[in-house]
């Protein structure tokens, strides 16, 4: 207000007056009631019925309205910078530790016309089939021929060691002779000087006996020290790093002789074997006492092959496959490795028409790590394959002196789901046993493999939570895909892995001496179970 002329001014922020030349009368602020803290607000009365507009105000807050948004883009866009930087790093900083040890990280890798692949069986003498019915040639025969040939190396991975006779109680047994055979044959290679490494699950006397010779050695990889529960499961062997066995059989005489057994052979086969390498060196580090599971994985361990990558392999008179091995338990699966559950709930996931498992024991729960659990991982993707899809489940356990009561209530019910109205698929559940022996722990079907329309499985695992979530085991996943897997094995380029294991379960599912529909089993009892 001009003292002089009682005009109005607008001031903008800074200097500078309009005058408004309406004369006005003189006003004096009033003054409203003091608030709690004893400060004035003084009001203006405009008396004109014109607010004051404070011009300068309103510029300099459109000024930093906007120099605000420009550097709030600039903070934004420097901070996404950062994090890609700092991602980026992380990620040269972890590769670099992972090649620290100078390991080769292989892209690609290709078995070719040398490379040879066997299904191999154990099947007791008591055991009739009708003729023509598939036979495989015997494990024992395959052990003794890859250890026989070997020149440089035996790298060995067990549960555990009964080879000799007086590993069993109730001998002699003559039966126990071919065990002696193949331990001769251990030390004989050791003597000519090949390098022999053992991982057992725990320390016993054939082992104890074998690492008193030059050239072979032998660690015990204690799993309950790594995870709290669990067991070295595995039964796999790889010589001079291109000829491997893996399968159900233990390094037990009776699992030559009195056990029926399944397990594949690979003969010539580099790519896939140095695969199956990097699973025994993790094991063989890990059996150091004091190791731990590594945070960061030397890229010696790394593996380029999983269920997304698989080798390729064009082995003699077979089709052109896809392979890879999976292990258990995933805590101990290197960088990139597949988990033995998630390959096999890769392969129902992706059936279309049929899946067919042979197993020992098959339970819905983790039976052996305390407390007990519920674990339905594979019962629930097998009942969503069939209600889901359509799928055909045929799923073949052993019954036999061990099998628990537990086991048999669960297969029940398996059973009976696929006997519900209206199912679009079915699931069936049968028991296979052998007639009895004197010989403790033996005439059981002890194969663990699954074959499905796209694929095949080869195990060292029983089927319950434990052997997936603690237990230590190798498997090896092999599909065809040229090979429509249903025809027989008239193909250009020999017979079919997959046709030989599927014709090998039909043979036992349909066995009118060995195999039978759970519905029939009535008395179990509960007893220590074979492993």
């Amino acid at each position: 207000m001009d003292p002089n002329t009682g005009a109005k001014k607008l001031q903008f922020a800074g200097s500078g007056t309009f005058a408004n030349n309406k004369p006005t009368t003189p006003t004096t602020p009033t003054t409203e009631k003091l608030p709690a803290n004893g400060c004035t607000l003084p009001t203006q009365n405009n008396d004109d019925g014109i607010p004051a507009v404070d011009v300068g105000d309103k510029l300099f807050k459109k000024h930093m309205r906007r120099k605000r948004n420009k550097w709030t883009l600039i903070i934004t866009f420097t901070s996404l910078v950062l994090i890609i930087i700092f991602i980026t790093i992380a990620y040269l900083v972890a590769r670099q530790a992972g090649n620290a040890d100078g390991g080769k990280v292989v892209t690609s890798c290709r078995d070719g016309g040398e490379c040879t692949m066997k299904v191999v069986e154990t099947i007791p003498p008591v055991m009739k089939y009708p003729k023509g019915a598939p036979r495989h040639e015997e494990i024992s025969v395959h052990w003794r021929r890859l250890i026989q040939s070997a020149t440089t190396k035996i790298d060995i991975l067990s549960f555990y060691w009964t080879m000799l006779d007086a590993d069993v109680e109730g001998g002699p047994h003559k039966q126990s002779e071919i065990g002696q055979k193949v331990f001769n044959d251990i030390i004989a290679a050791a003597k000519r000087g090949v390098d022999i490494r053992i991982v057992q699950n725990a320390p016993n006397k054939n082992t104890q006996a074998l690492e008193l010779k030059d050239n072979i050695r032998v660690r015990t990889l204690d799993m309950k020290r790594l995870l709290k529960a669990g067991i070295v499961h595995t039964k796999m062997f790889t010589v001079d790093g291109n000829r491997a066995y893996v399968g159900s059989a233990n390094f037990d005489w009776r699992a030559l002789t009195e056990v029926k057994e399944l397990g594949m052979v690979v003969d010539g086969c580099t790519c896939m074997v140095s695969d199956l390498t990097k699973i025994f060196e993790t094991n063989w580090m890990l059996a150091v006492e004091g190791s731990t599971i590594p945070v960061r994985w030397p890229s010696k361990y790394w593996t380029q092959y999983n269920k997304d990558h698989p080798i390729t392999v064009t082995p003699t008179s077979r089709p052109l496959m896809k392979v890879y091995w999976a292990m258990s338990p995933p805590q101990l699966c290197a960088p990139k490795r597949t988990s033995d559950l998630a390959a096999i709930l890769d392969m129902i996931g992706k059936a279309k028409k049929y899946v067919y498992i042979s197993v020992m024991d098959y339970v819905a729960a983790i039976m052996y790590a305390k407390p007990e659990k519920y674990w339905d991982k594979i019962d629930r993707a097998l009942r969503t394959a069939a209600f889901d899809r359509g799928v055909t489940v045929r799923l073949l356990t052993s019954k036999w002196n061990s099998t628990r009561k537990q086991e048999i209530v669960f297969l029940k019910s398996l059973n009976e789901f696929g006997k519900m109205p209206r199912i679009n698929g079915s699931v069936r559940v049968r028991m296979f046993e052998i007639p009895t022996s004197r010989i403790p722990y033996t005439r059981v079907s002890h194969a663990k493999y699954m074959v499905t329309d796209q694929s095949v499985f080869v195990s060292t695992s029983n089927w319950s939570g434990d052997y997936f979530e603690y237990t230590g085991g190798i498997s090896l996943v092999i599909s065809e895909p040229n090979n429509n897997n249903n025809n027989n094995n008239n193909n250009n380029n020999g017979g079919s892995v997959h046709e030989d294991l599927r014709r090998t379960f039909l043979r036992d599912w349909e066995s009118k001496d060995y195999s039978y529909d759970v519905d029939k089993v009535k008395n179990v009892m509960g007893v220590k179970s074979y492993e």
